[in-house]
């Protein structure tokens, strides 16, 4: 059958990325992490619209609950902006976060587990329903993935029930896993079903498919958050950022990461207040050296 353009453009840039990703192999292993995250955010970039942000960091809730580091955080800029972003590396309100995602050079079984587990916290600590002004938190659960682009989880390629069993009894919490050039495993309900598992082939239709029910996911749950979350965000922000001694040393920790003492990333933040005033105030009081 023959291939449309879209879909040899699209295997170009998944080869792309694996191209890259092999490129590098050879530097310090903290480095070629590090790219690696930016790799496959550059990529995501790619089919995402322009009010979804790609970056790193963690995710606050109005208690000043935290996330652990989160290796690529995406959200939606028409909910709420960051509260705080340099570069690539963010804080994140909790309501605005759409999915988060793993990226692992060398993906182990024990990894998967983990990423589960830190799902699986992220769901009961930061969107617990009494840590919001939204009672029904959950409706603003994102959708967490793990991305691993080289294969240490010593699977048995030719036993297809037993991969997906074992991931399927591993990964409860998370909604999809990809390891590139070998499987893709997505928590979706198939005719009573729970998880879809797609092998490699040469055309690297596991990786797309992955990468494509993940960006229609992340537009559907963007649209339905929007609806619900827009007629209140204003006052949720303010309460964020008026009412929580935490949230400030969650903000005063990111200022010893960033050394923001920059004017003109001042005025940038300044600029994303956006004319909600408690905004402003909090940018004043957290992000500016003492006057």
């Amino acid at each position: 059958m023959k291939r449309s353009n879209i879909q040899e453009h699209s295997s170009v840039l998944i080869r792309e990325l694996i191209g890259k990703a092999e490129s590098i192999s050879k530097l310090s292993p903290t480095v070629v992490g590090d790219l690696r995250e930016l790799f496959m955010s550059n990529l995501l970039k790619k089919f995402l619209q322009k009010q979804f942000e790609v970056g790193t960091g963690v995710i606050v809730n109005q208690q000043g609950d935290k996330s652990p580091q989160t290796d690529i955080i995406i959200s939606d800029t028409r909910v709420l902006m960051p509260l705080i972003k340099e570069q690539n590396l963010g804080v994140y309100p909790a309501e605005c976060v759409l999915a988060t995602i793993e990226v692992k050079s060398q993906l182990k079984k024990d990894d998967i587990i983990c990423a589960s587990n830190k799902a699986k916290l992220l769901f009961e600590k930061t969107y617990h329903p009494l840590s919001s002004i939204y009672r029904d938190l959950h409706k603003f659960i994102p959708m967490c993935y793990v991305v691993g682009f080289y294969d240490d989880c010593h699977f048995n390629y030719d036993n297809r029930l037993e991969i997906k069993n074992w991931i399927e009894s591993n990964a409860k919490y998370l909604s999809g896993v990809c390891l590139i050039d070998k499987f893709s495993w997505l928590n979706v309900r198939v005719r009573d079903k729970i998880g879809s598992l797609k092998l490699v082939d040469k055309n690297n239709e596991e990786t797309k498919a992955f990468i494509g029910v993940m960006i229609d996911n992340i537009w559907v749950n963007a649209e339905e958050r929007l609806k619900y979350a827009h007629k209140n965000i204003e006052t949720g922000l303010e309460f964020i950022l008026e009412t929580n001694q935490e949230l400030e040393n969650i903000l005063n920790e990111f200022k010893n990461i960033q050394k923001l003492t920059c004017p003109t990333s001042y005025r940038s933040y300044k600029l994303r207040a956006n004319g909600i005033p408690s905004y402003a105030r909090a940018i004043d009081d957290f992000i500016l050296p003492s006057r």
